[in-house]
């Protein structure tokens, strides 16, 4: 193929590009696959694009897409939105239905779930996602998946009871593990129709299962009173979502049967993707730190009531941040493939394009917290929430600053840099507890809304530094 026009194909930011032949894959209205020969390579077969020459009888491989990038970006949105309000209004039952110290054993129960959950499931949803020159296979993410779940369950239960944790309380986390354990395994299904471009699967999947969630956690907890058996009702509601909905799914669009779709433990592989994506887990594992860090003194400090006023006052930031995941997420493939291009302008571009969105979102959100702040915490809550409205504040301005944060995040994921920011995480974690231990003692739940802010701010200013730097390398790279 002539250099002008190979060119001009990368440009238009396609993952594979194919002289030979054209197959289209069947599936529920899914996409073309335009693929060139395979070539052998220690006896497998490799698919992975290269660049080409003349000389070479090789081929470059895309992926086309029926679906637009508007369309997965909406769908995206509003499957995190949905998932946002049902997450708060969770937390909003559990306020107005239960009492503050239920509240307060859910929020530290998430605390504590999360992070482990973080660092084990490696994001290899995004790892995946962003494999534009197919290096793993599926049943690679999956066998991976498979081994970490159950290890993650084990590992927070087992914490909790070395916390000191019996009875109930043991139980109720261990039921929460048990939740997102089943939202990790669909996870790891969301990134292969992620890497397909199929996020109105993906939409519709999270938006029935955090629905039918809500729904039945209201009414388990109206009927029991109890906080153990609704969130055992979430447990019940991903494995049905799983089964019902995401497995065969992926069967159909993947145009795989259940041989290709089931776990490889092929060991070698395996350690090299955890290799990979070891450093992105981590990161992601610190990041949530730097975010659960405050409850973890305000529990330590004050009990679990804080905890739980904590998590209801910073819940619809979270909110705005599914919503700038929702859209990075939709854009991660493209970005990733153009960086793999070398098209680096395309890149700048979109990350210019989430970082302007973030900041309006937060402004947006800091407008109305200044205006109508206090009425919303008594609507949503409780009248007794009002005289937080101070924390609320610096909250909103925390989720400001993530808006942008995560923008930048995203981009430096397209580029799988992962182990360029994992140190700074680390630092940014000891950060945060530096600043909780000085600060929430004193100022309680505005302290630990400062140390948010201070926290998200650094990391903004280093992702900001990182991507630009990596850019510029990679343009300089391409000059010599």
């Amino acid at each position: 193929m002539p250099e002008g026009k190979l060119g001009k194909l990368r440009r238009l930011n396609y993952a594979t590009i194919s002289e030979e032949r054209v197959i289209a894959l069947r599936g529920l209205g899914g996409i073309t696959r335009i693929q060139g020969k395979q070539t052998q390579r220690g006896g497998v077969a490799d698919t992975a694009p290269r660049r080409t020459t003349s000389s070479q009888d090789a081929s470059v491989s895309t992926l086309v897409p029926l679906s637009s990038l508007r369309w997965s970006t909406f769908c995206a949105a509003l499957a995190s939105t949905v998932k946002g309000a049902c997450q708060w209004g969770l937390l909003i039952a559990l306020a107005k239905i239960g009492h503050p110290e239920m509240l307060g054993q859910y929020a530290f129960g998430l605390a504590i779930c999360i992070p482990v959950f973080m660092i084990t499931d490696l994001q290899l949803r995004l790892v995946q996602a962003t494999d534009a020159r197919d290096d793993y296979r599926f049943g690679h993410y999956l066998a991976l998946r498979a081994l970490t779940t159950p290890l993650a369950v084990l590992v927070v239960t087992g914490y909790s009871w070395g916390l000191g944790y019996r009875g109930d309380a043991t139980l109720i986390i261990a039921a929460i593990a048990l939740s997102r354990a089943t939202e990790s395994m669909s996870d790891c299904i969301h990134g292969a129709l992620q890497k397909d471009e199929r996020l109105d699967l993906v939409s519709f999947s999270i938006i029935i299962r955090n629905l039918c969630s809500l729904v039945i956690f209201v009414c388990v907890l109206l009927l029991s009173g109890l906080l153990l058996p609704a969130v055992l009702s979430q447990v019940a509601i991903g494995l049905v979502i799983f089964f019902a909905c995401d497995w065969p799914w992926a069967s159909k669009i993947r145009g795989r049967g259940a041989i290709d779709l089931a776990p490889s433990f092929e060991w070698e592989k395996l350690w090299k993707l955890i290799v990979l994506a070891l450093p992105l887990g981590l990161v992601v594992m610190f990041i949530s730190l730097n975010a659960n860090v405050p409850r973890y003194f305000l529990a330590h400090h004050f009990g679990n009531v804080p905890v739980g006023i904590f998590a209801a006052l910073i819940q619809p930031t979270l909110a705005g941040g599914m919503a700038m995941a929702a859209i990075g997420h939709a854009t991660m493939p493209r970005m990733a493939r153009s960086f793999a291009t070398r098209n680096t302008s395309y890149l700048i571009r979109m990350v210019l394009r989430l970082s302007l969105l973030g900041a309006f979102l937060g402004a947006v959100m800091l407008v109305i917290t200044t205006m109508w702040g206090k009425q919303i915490l008594v609507w949503f809550y409780r009248p007794g929430y009002a005289e937080y409205q101070d924390t609320f504040f610096w909250l909103m301005v925390a989720g400001a600053i993530s808006y942008v944060s995560s923008a930048l995040g995203y981009g430096l994921n397209a580029t799988r840099a992962y182990h360029g920011y994992m140190i700074f995480y680390a630092s940014s974690a000891i950060l945060g507890g530096i600043l909780g231990i000085y600060l929430i003692p004193s100022f309680g739940l505005k302290g630990a809304a400062w140390t948010v802010c201070s926290t998200n701010l650094v990391s903004a200013l280093f992702l900001g530094g990182l991507l630009f730097t990596l850019i510029q390398k990679v343009k300089a790279d391409d000059q010599t």
